[in-house]
C-alpha cells in the first residue's frame, strides 16, 4: 500500500574529513600536507614529494603471467613455455591524478626455448616524446637502437625493451 518510510539514525562514517558549512561544505583539512600538493600526508604515498601522491597497481595484488611460444604457429609446439614472465605495473600519479611514473616489475620464471628471446612492451596512445627517461632495462646484445630517453628508436608509440636476452636475466640451467 505504501505507508512505510525508511530512515537512518546514528550513522558513523570513519575518517578524518568533515564538511565545513561556513566554507561551502568543503572538507576541513585537519591533517598535515608537508609537500603542499593538496593531498593530506595520511593519504599521500609520497608526503615529501609534491610531484607524486598516489600508487595504483595492475594487477591490484601480486603479479600476472605472460607465456610465450617462439615457434607459433608451428604445428606440434603449442606448449607456451619458451618464455614465462610474471609482471606488475605500478602507476604513480600526482595530486591531479596525472600519470608521473610507470614502473614495470618483471620476473622471468622459466625459459623453455633454445632461442635467445627478449621482451619488449609497446604502450599505444603514448608518444615517445612524452617520456622523459627509461631506466633499469637489461640490454647487453646491441640488437636494438635505443633513443636518448631509453625507448626503442623509430617507433610511433612508447616502446621499451625490458631485456634483449632472457638468458641474461635467468641463466640457462643446462
Amino acid at each position: 500500500q505504501g505507508t512505510s518510510r525508511a530512515f537512518a539514525d546514528d550513522i558513523v562514517i570513519p575518517g578524518s574529513y568533515f564538511a565545513d558549512p561556513a566554507n561551502g561544505c568543503l572538507p576541513v583539512q585537519k591533517a598535515s600536507d608537508k609537500d603542499g600538493d593538496g593531498v593530506n600526508d595520511d593519504d599521500d604515498a609520497y608526503p615529501d614529494d609534491k610531484e607524486r601522491a598516489f600508487n595504483s597497481y595492475l594487477p591490484t595484488e601480486g603479479f600476472n603471467t605472460l607465456m610465450f611460444e617462439d615457434l607459433w604457429p608451428g604445428k606440434g609446439d603449442f606448449d607456451f613455455n619458451d618464455l614465462v614472465v610474471d609482471y606488475q605495473m605500478k602507476l604513480i600519479s600526482n595530486a591531479k591524478n596525472e600519470l608521473v611514473d610507470l614502473v614495470f616489475t618483471y620476473k622471468v620464471k622459466a625459459i623453455g626455448a633454445a632461442f635467445k628471446n627478449g621482451l619488449g612492451v609497446e604502450l599505444s596512445n603514448i608518444k615517445p616524446s612524452q617520456v622523459f627517461s627509461v631506466k633499469g632495462n637489461s640490454l647487453k646484445n646491441g640488437i636494438h637502437k635505443i633513443a636518448a630517453n631509453g625507448l626503442e628508436e623509430g617507433t610511433k608509440s612508447l616502446t621499451f625493451i625490458a631485456f634483449d636476452n632472457a638468458f641474461d636475466v635467468l641463466p640457462y640451467a643446462g
